[in-house]
């Protein structure tokens, strides 16, 4: 992923350039568009490069003087756009020069129908399990969170030796705002503007491994429970790089009642992190202790077994961001509670989650021999929402309803078909290696 789960109560904080031999392009502030007769108009639709010279069709957000342009320059060379391409996820905005754009007013109309065509399909098939990335905001909140990240300010971002392209805006401090590469310390997450202070600090960092407990090892990764109380900065900053890639929808900044799983490979040099989650601490207790009932305390209970979810984009496609899920569930079970994530989930999010959830249920069902078995059963063996399962068993209509029962409609054939469209299962989680209390018995 930049799997990518956001929830509403976190810290909502929260590729193309080889810059070795770039020479470092000096700009203007934003333009205003209307003194320039030679420049496209904010809300154009245009076609636009996205990746591999493969040209989409996008809508002009902004435009920027490339200050030290020539002046021997034509007529607009010396302007980029901010564009955005329709159809896609903003992470794919980005500024393109005016030489790599054009219009075409009949293309343009025909792009358009496609796009509403395309647009119908997507809705029908989002009726599958839907995942609303607003949830919870009026039109207001929304636009004015779109505005206040509107542009990436930073467009790389270092890892220790992984390089990659930023996706989204982050809250940095202004002065590490327009990098073309911030730095990152691999072991305490601290920043920093260049190459050079990043080899001082490594040569005085003494951290190898995140500032918790760990709590699970297997022979690829480990993983560390951190305590955002206890470790605040160290939770600070995964919360910023982060932010780099998940595009949440709201800010606070208290760090205090969340635990951060950090996901680490490891070697002689120590835990490089490849991916965290992070949770609430005792997420099951009611609000008000005083006037406790059994009712009011299934009516208050939050499920959410996990707030936030990332795997970073140099760690992708080696099945961690289900690793990660997985074990966000496994210490569900050892709770001996339900759960499911917290919502809305980010579209990679949101994708990652049905591919476990239908992996995990129907090989469950697939290697059950009896011949009755509850929602309830296979949600205590499972650790998953009854609710999640309901939905996930009535959108594959396998879930039937007849003379006041429900019963599952399972042919081993359409097991094994829905199995294997849900995809690889991730890297695996081995129970018996997880050394963990919950947070309330320490």
């Amino acid at each position: 992923m930049a799997q990518n789960s956001t929830g509403n109560s976190l810290i909502k904080f929260l590729k193309h350039i080889n810059f070795k031999n770039t020479i470092k392009k000096h700009y203007s502030s934003t333009l205003n568009l209307e003194i320039r007769h030679d420049a496209y108009q904010e809300g154009d639709l245009i076609f636009a490069p996205l990746n591999n010279d493969v040209y989409q069709l996008a809508k002009i957000i902004s435009c920027r003087v490339i200050e030290d342009f020539s002046e021997s320059a034509k007529e607009g060379e010396d302007l980029e756009y901010y564009v955005h391409f329709e159809g896609y996820n903003r992470r794919n905005d980005k500024w393109v020069p005016h030489k790599l754009i054009y219009c075409d007013s009949e293309e343009v109309n025909r792009q358009q129908i496609m796009r509403r065509d395309i647009q119908t399909q997507q809705d029908q098939e989002e009726e599958f399990l839907p995942n609303d990335e607003d949830a919870g905001m009026d039109d207001k909140s929304i636009k004015a969170h779109e505005q206040s990240t509107m542009f990436r300010t930073i467009e790389w971002v270092q890892i220790g030796t992984h390089k990659c392209e930023a996706w989204y805006f982050s809250p940095y401090p202004e002065e590490y705002h327009k990098l073309d590469c911030l730095f990152i310390c691999h072991y305490c997450l601290s920043y920093f503007q260049c190459d050079e202070d990043m080899e001082r600090h490594s040569q005085r960092c003494d951290s190898r491994y995140p500032p918790g407990h760990e709590i699970y090892r297997d022979d690829k990764v480990s993983v560390f429970e951190v305590d955002g109380a206890k470790e605040p900065i160290y939770c600070e900053n995964l919360s910023l790089v982060s932010k780099l890639f998940l595009d949440h929808k709201n800010l606070s900044y208290e760090l205090s009642p969340f635990l951060f799983y950090c996901l680490c490979e490891y070697n002689d040099e120590g835990y490089q992190i490849a991916g965290y989650f992070s949770k609430e601490k005792d997420f099951s207790k009611p609000t008000d202790t005083d006037s406790f009932s059994p009712e009011k305390f299934e009516k208050e209970r939050n499920y959410n077994n996990l707030s936030c979810i990332l795997v970073f984009p140099f760690h992708q496609r080696k099945g961690y961001g289900k690793f990660l899920i997985s074990f966000s569930y496994e210490l569900g079970i050892l709770e001996g509670r339900q759960g499911t994530p917290e919502t809305p989930l980010s579209d990679l999010g949101h994708r990652t989650y049905i591919s476990w959830w239908t992996f995990k249920l129907l090989t469950f069902l697939k290697h059950f021999s009896g011949e009755e078995i509850s929602v309830s059963d296979i949600s205590q063996q499972t650790g998953i929402l009854q609710s999640d399962i309901i939905k996930l068993f009535e959108s594959f209509k396998i879930l039937r309803y007849q003379q006041g029962d429900h019963f599952l409609v399972t042919p081993k054939r359409l097991l094994k078909t829905l199995i294997k469209k849900a995809g690889n299962p991730g890297h695996p989680v081995n129970p018996e290696l997880i050394h963990w209390a919950p947070f309330e018995f320490y």
